[in-house]
């Protein structure tokens, strides 16, 4: 039997106390565990984006890369060139329908939240702002 068997055999039976060692290094480690998690990360950045935008909104790198292009790597309500964040274009969707309606900037896309996708705030934002422009 070699050490690799002896070994799995071992886990088997004693499946609890792994578990609880486990947690336990976890729990002393968070340190170690943060900074592996952050350097994991930074290495599979495009493999974890690419599962996001599919697990969340159903699109695929393709369809992203191509939104893009069509926007020509600008915001759909601003037209910055620089997406802000972290430095990648938040995909906007409607949050009843989940349909996608393009990429924004961090500042867009967080004006948009804030007023809740909501058409009637936007107008009575934009009133406000008429009413208060400076002639």
């Amino acid at each position: 039997m070699t050490p690799g068997e002896r070994h799995k055999r071992w886990a088997a039976r004693n499946k609890e106390h792994l578990k609880k060692y486990a947690s336990e290094w976890r729990y002393k480690n968070q340190d170690k565990l943060r900074a592996y998690r952050r350097k994991h990360y930074k290495y599979n950045y495009e493999k974890s984006r690419t599962k996001q935008l599919w697990r969340k909104f159903g699109v695929t790198a393709v369809e992203y890369e191509a939104m893009r292009a069509r926007q020509q790597d600008r915001c759909a309500i601003c037209g910055t060139s620089k997406p802000g964040g972290k430095g990648d274009w938040h995909l906007d969707h409607d949050h009843t329908t989940k349909k996608v309606r393009g990429l924004l900037c961090q500042n867009c896309n967080i004006g948009l939240g804030n007023f809740q996708d909501s058409f009637a705030l936007l107008v009575r934002a934009t009133m406000y702002l008429t009413k208060h422009a400076q002639a």
